[in-house]
């Protein structure tokens, strides 16, 4: 609704409304917490003096390993030593004391030569288990290798001389700007906005690059005939030029449904998003409707719905004079949204992000993408706010990202029995990280 973001809203809540809001409950829980900010501190503070007052319970549950707690140096426990000094457990609860027992679980760390083999690795790595079920997870240090693993996992895997069906359930969301879709997309724009108009003869010429992309794209190459896409590269090839008259190639955009939805300069003139959308409901209705292609279709259709509603958005009374203001509005759009996938949390095989495992345990687990600068990321999100500023006033940081993230590792840690840890040895590899 455009209200605020997070942080706001919170801060909102704490300082003019949660001492009129009616907390009727006896008794409180607060389980699965972890790196309490500071208006999660006022209202546990607050509900906790309540509680006290009408004589009832405000309990605190923490899961947590005394190997990073005890140990002031480890950063996993930098929030949660804190947080358990003020928020300490109910009497007769402990913690975890598990991890000094490491030597007793299966851990295997695996070096492979690029990123993208990490994921290749991993049906030979199921195929060693005795048993797959929902305690069986892949967590992914790099959201990127989503599609590559769901293309690698096969429909079925030998376990134990049985074959048995391979499911999955996803529960991490995938930046549409990875996609193939996302891709194709940026192509299709940058053909029409480079594209230049001689208006006293109508010729229309575009970008000798632009045009090698489009059709090199795995899209257009599963539906341009060969013989096209050869004819056409070898018309630009010879040219002298870096912008190609369309009639040069007319024959072979006519000979192709493809070409001709991509080609149309009338199209482009009369709306720069609608013929965008159009090039889209295409690829989607003809190229992307075919099972193989059905994680990318969903890509495709999640771009077409955010580009109708930008161009109803728009409605009639908008429109910019130079087509590169409606490319970086709809760049901005795909490159802040994110695809969520629907499945069912009781498939055999759970596919997380680190962020996704709070508060759950696996039997299983492969790590992929353990590579230094990658899990931990080594960046922090931009901000108009100096380092020393966040650092002074408690906010968050690289040193916080850090230690969120080596909590969620040490955490996996804890219950899990057979760790399968992979890094990519593509490139320079820090002594660290070996």
């Amino acid at each position: 609704k455009g209200i605020g973001y997070q942080g706001l809203i919170y801060r909102d809540f704490v300082e003019n409304r949660m001492l009129t809001t009616d907390f009727d409950s006896g008794n409180y829980a607060f389980v699965g917490f972890s790196a309490l900010n500071e208006c999660e501190k006022s209202l546990f503070r607050h509900i906790r003096e309540i509680t006290k007052g009408k004589n009832g319970q405000c309990l605190f549950f923490w899961d947590a390993d005394r190997y990073y707690i005890d140990k002031k140096e480890q950063e996993a426990g930098l929030f949660l030593r804190a947080d358990l000094k003020e928020f300490p457990l109910p009497k007769g609860f402990e913690l975890s004391d598990s991890i000094k027992d490491l030597y007793k679980k299966n851990i295997q760390v695996i070096e492979v030569p690029s990123s993208v083999a990490q994921v290749k690795v991993i049906p030979e790595l199921l195929k060693k288990y005795e048993k797959i079920d929902e305690n069986t997870a892949i967590i992914l240090g790099d959201e990127k290798l989503l599609v590559p693993l769901i293309y690698t996992l096969p429909e079925s895997i030998e376990i134990n001389g049985e074959k048995k069906p391979l499911k999955c359930n996803i529960t991490m969301g995938y930046t549409l700007s990875y996609t193939a879709s996302a891709r194709f997309v940026q192509i299709i724009m940058k053909l029409a906005m480079h594209r230049s108009e001689n208006k006293s003869n109508g010729t229309t010429y575009f970008n000798r690059k632009d045009i090698f992309s489009t059709i090199m794209h795995s899209f257009s190459r599963a539906y341009i005939n060969k013989g096209i896409i050869e004819r056409i590269n070898s018309t630009i090839t010879k040219s002298k030029i870096d912008y190609i008259d369309i009639e040069y190639i007319r024959e072979q955009i006519n000979s192709n449904e493809l070409l001709k939805v991509i080609f149309d300069t009338a199209q482009m003139d009369e709306s720069f998003p609608k013929y965008i959308i159009s090039v889209c409901n295409f690829v989607y209705e003809n190229i992307l409707s075919y099972d193989s292609y059905k994680t990318e279709s969903d890509f495709m259709h999640r771009i077409i719905t955010l580009y109708t509603s930008f161009l109803n958005a728009l409605g009639d009374d908008i429109a910019f004079e130079r087509d590169n203001m409606y490319y970086k509005l709809m760049t901005s759009i795909i490159k802040k949204s994110n695809m969520t996938f629907n499945s069912d949390s009781d498939e055999p095989i759970q596919i997380l992000g680190f962020m996704e495992t709070r508060s759950l345990d696996f039997d299983n687990i492969i790590m992929l993408s353990m590579n230094e600068d990658t899990f931990p990321k080594s960046s922090y999100k931009d901000s108009m706010i100096p380092y020393n500023l966040r650092k002074a006033f408690s906010m968050p940081s690289i040193e916080f990202q850090n230690s969120i993230f080596a909590y969620y590792f040490y955490r996996l840690l804890q219950r899990s029995q057979h760790i399968q840890m992979l890094y990519c040895s593509e490139g320079k590899i820090s002594h660290a990280e070996q």
